[in-house]
């Protein structure tokens, strides 16, 4: 898991819960088909909520059975590529790939009007999903994910 020090000042780890509907894989209702599932083989599960003054960033660590976490990576792709969104001012679409780790997607979305971005690092059989609350590139997210990926060397031997 990232720790309140991966973050700029101001930023604090506040809760390992999350509640909420703030993972990807929420979007599935907006869209007009079934989507693959994002915690195929999913084995155990961390979370964390970092909260600045003004911003707050969600993360969830899965790890998967065999190479589901490579599955689980195309599966984002696959999510983002074919949900047709069922109401209007609501996209998907992938901003950037390969910012760090052993595969890394930033998904940008709009839904209902409100902007969001999801970033996906994998390691060996880790995927990490961060929520952040910013609008952020795939330049500004690569040193994030650049920490996300060193943080999960930590609990893989992929590395």
């Amino acid at each position: 898991m990232l720790k309140a020090s991966d973050f700029p000042d101001g930023f604090e780890a506040v809760k390992d819960d999350l509640d909420g509907d703030w993972a990807l894989e929420s979007v599935a209702i907006y869209c007009s088909s079934e989507q693959p599932s994002l915690l195929e083989g999913e084995v155990g599960r961390r979370g964390m909520v970092y909260r600045s003054p003004t911003e707050w960033i969600n993360q969830r660590v899965t790890r998967h059975s065999g190479d589901d976490a490579l599955t689980v990576m195309e599966n984002v792709r696959q999510f983002v590529a074919g949900c047709k969104m069922l109401v209007p001012d609501s996209s998907l679409s992938i901003l950037a790939e390969d910012l760090a780790g052993a595969d890394s997607v930033l998904v940008a979305g709009v839904i209902q009007g409100i902007p969001n971005r999801w970033l996906f690092v994998r390691q060996g059989d880790l995927v990490a999903q961060l929520d952040l609350e910013y609008q952020t590139t795939g330049a500004e997210a690569r040193p994030l994910a650049q920490k996300v990926a060193a943080r999960l060397c930590a609990g893989t031997d992929a590395c």
